[in-house]
């Protein structure tokens, strides 16, 4: 298909998207956690949906809006526009949305447009009950469209919000996209979001067409369909009496949530212990809002393991395996506790900060620059934020490798080839990039590195309950051959680095 794109945004953004656009869309990393396929009565929506009753605010909306314009039939969703007089406009229309919320994954929805100019078709993520204290209230419209082939993707920030002449204005990156061969309102056709800490991914009819960074979208949110009718022509077209009667239909829309990873698919996985006490950073439960705290240096269970999560701007978030959660200061304020969040913004983004050279560092809050450090040397101490210019050993923390992995406990094993019964040296990541860890929880083993030419070139031991560490500098890319027995047994695997 060709494809006009409306000059809404850079030359730069343009010719991003222009060499991005056609991949497809792959779901290999998701899999289906929700969806709605219309195939119930219409008595049953109200259990799954929520619909709009009344009238928006503004003065551009032409239509009020009504659970009565919203009916399942036919396997379809179908809003329908009218033309009467409800709730001080001439128009009745429709809005719904989800009362389950989402956060990252696939989006899905296939659907067409009420087949008339001045509509606006909205297939779009909005936090309905709002965002928690300290995240960016957010929209993400994967398609606002326009009668009769227009695809408009909008990204908005309502959080950062100025004002000129009166107005208030907020930050929104939009681009339009235009599909001359195609008329949207007579065909259904699918769009996508594909939603991650770090991108947005915009598809249509699963082929990729915009590209966008994600600095402000990440609390939970809401799955919304929206019909409205617009006094905006130059972006929706004019309004006439065509509208009365036209509905947009939806045959389905689709959540896919990322898939849980598997042994063979392993983040790194670290403790985080303290310089001045030995502790442990730690969780004590699942509870949203709860507080980080600290715990004794031979404690080994999930609460005491993190995964650093990179982002593009240099810092990362830190997310607990046994919670799924990100921990960030409660507020701005010196001494403001640490708590625990199931969505990462820009309060749950750290950076390291090199004090001396002993693997030890701050850890520095994107947001309040910020360092953080154990209220006592106590175990189950809570964890409290301090001005960075306070270069105190108690806010100095270490990332030491954890040898146990996933939600059930269970070892870390490698991806890579084995010979030989299951063992207990464990070596990750493998394939690695910079570093690789050889760790062994019950018995000690002697090791050999060899290249693919047989010739030795790392020989050492790792003893019961430790670890060995080495970096891109001890191992250069290419496959090697790792022998390494025990008392009783010897083995055989193979190691990749990158």
């Amino acid at each position: 298909m060709n494809k006009i794109k409306a000059l809404t945004t850079t030359l730069c953004a343009t010719l991003f998207s222009f060499f991005i656009q056609g991949q497809s869309v792959n779901l290999s990393n998701y899999e289906l956690d929700w969806s709605d396929e219309f195939n119930g009565l219409d008595s049953d929506f109200d259990g799954k949906w929520i619909s709009e009753n009344g009238t928006p605010a503004d003065s551009w909306h032409l239509a009020s809006r009504w659970r009565e314009n919203v009916k399942i039939a036919d396997g379809i969703l179908e809003i329908t526009n009218k033309k009467e007089n409800r709730g001080g406009k001439q128009w009745t229309s429709g809005s719904v949305w989800t009362k389950k919320q989402f956060t990252y994954g696939y989006f899905e929805a296939r659907y067409r447009y009420a087949a008339a100019t001045g509509t606006n078709n909205s297939f779009w993520l909005w936090p309905r009950t709002g965002s928690p204290a300290g995240e960016d209230r957010y929209e993400i419209d994967i398609n606002e469209g326009h009668y009769p082939n227009q695809i408009a993707t909008n990204v908005h920030n309502w959080s950062d919000t100025w004002v000129v002449n009166g107005n208030t204005k907020h930050p929104v990156d939009s681009e339009h996209f235009d599909y001359p061969n195609e008329n949207l309102g007579n065909d259904y056709h699918v769009y996508g979001l594909e939603w991650t800490p770090t991108v947005m991914n915009f598809y249509f009819d699963n082929q990729l067409i915009r590209s966008v960074t994600n600095s402000t979208n990440h609390g939970s949110t809401n799955i919304m369909f929206s019909l409205a009718i617009l006094s905006l022509p130059s972006f929706v077209g004019p309004v006439t009496d065509a509208i009365d009667g036209t509905s947009m239909k939806v045959s389905y829309v689709r959540y896919y949530k990322p898939k849980t990873r598997s042994n063979g698919n392993q983040k790194a996985q670290f403790y985080i212990v303290n310089k001045a006490t030995g502790k442990k950073l730690r969780v004590s439960n699942k509870t949203n809002g709860a507080t980080i705290n600290q715990g004794d240096a031979s404690w080994v269970g999930l609460q005491n393991v993190w995964e650093q999560i990179p982002t593009n701007n240099g810092y990362f978030h830190l997310k607990n395996v046994y919670n799924d959660m990100y921990f960030r200061p409660k507020t701005n304020a010196d001494l403001s506790l640490l708590i625990q969040r199931p969505s990462a913004n820009k309060y749950t983004q750290w950076r390291r900060v090199t004090s001396d050279d002993d693997g030890y560092y701050f850890l520095e809050n994107r947001e309040t620059g910020k360092y953080f450090r154990g209220v006592s040397d106590q175990n189950f101490a809570e964890i409290e934020q301090r001005p960075s210019s306070l270069f105190w050993q108690s806010s100095r923390w270490k990332f030491v490798p954890a040898p146990t992995n996933n939600r059930s406990g269970a070892k870390i094993v490698s991806t890579t080839d084995e010979l030989g019964s299951e063992d207990n040296l464990t070596i990750y990541p493998n394939p690695a990039t910079d570093e690789v860890y050889f760790s062994t929880e019950t018995q000690s083993y002697d090791v050999e590195i060899f290249d693919v030419n047989g010739k030795l070139v790392k020989e050492f031991s790792v003893a019961d309950n430790s670890i060995k560490e080495f970096t891109n500098k001890d191992l250069s890319a290419g496959v090697y051959i790792v022998k390494y027995q025990s008392e009783t047994a010897s083995k055989i695997k193979k190691l990749v680095i990158n």
